[in-house]
């Protein structure tokens, strides 16, 4: 029933996310809720750390887990209404999911189209530019790599926007003094 929701999801054009276990595991042959699920329209995630190598405590596998993303030792929400560093397949699951949700709201008019007409078949593509667009790192994964947004970008917008209805380029500075109290 678990896996046949990202089915049903699916359907309607919405990709989901999962993350893997977190314990040093080959999922293809120790099972794991929910990325053994073999819906096309999941995509499974392990941690990686600062280096882009698989987390010691992160699970695996070459056709259960689609790529890995940053997931070691990420500043997030604690209890307390605090911030902490915090590490694990759950702090790495959410950057594919803000991928793929960048995916969708960059895309041209043309993309835009193609999504209404038909949005089981586009999320399966936004997938297709997430894993596509992955930078090979030697991960035990479907792809060997770890994810690169502005290469699952670039292919979106290649597949679907000419010159003329391309989205405008962003482009921002951050001040790394003053993004939290106390914190450098």
């Amino acid at each position: 029933i678990w896996c046949g929701f990202y089915d049903d999801l699916g359907t309607i054009g919405i990709l989901s996310t999962g993350a893997t276990a977190n314990a040093n595991t080959n999922v293809d042959t120790q099972g794991d809720m929910p990325t053994s699920c073999t819906s096309n329209w999941l995509v499974t995630v392990t941690n990686t750390t600062h280096t882009d190598a698989k987390a010691n405590g992160a699970g695996y596998g070459s056709t259960s887990i689609d790529l890995g993303a940053p997931g070691t030792d990420i500043l997030s929400t604690f209890s307390g209404s605090t911030y902490d560093y915090e590490s694990g397949t759950s702090m790495a699951a959410p950057h594919v999911a803000g991928a793929i949700s960048l995916l969708y709201s960059a895309g041209c008019q043309n993309f835009i189209n193609a999504y209404k007409a038909s949005p089981a078949q586009v999320a399966l593509e936004v997938k297709s530019y997430l894993l596509n667009g992955a930078d090979n790192t030697g991960l035990q994964t479907v792809t060997g790599g770890r994810l690169n947004l502005k290469s699952s970008l670039d292919l979106l917008l290649a597949s679907y926007c000419s010159n003329s209805n391309i989205v405008p380029a962003v482009s921002f500075t951050v001040d790394q003094n003053g993004f939290c109290p106390g914190e450098t």
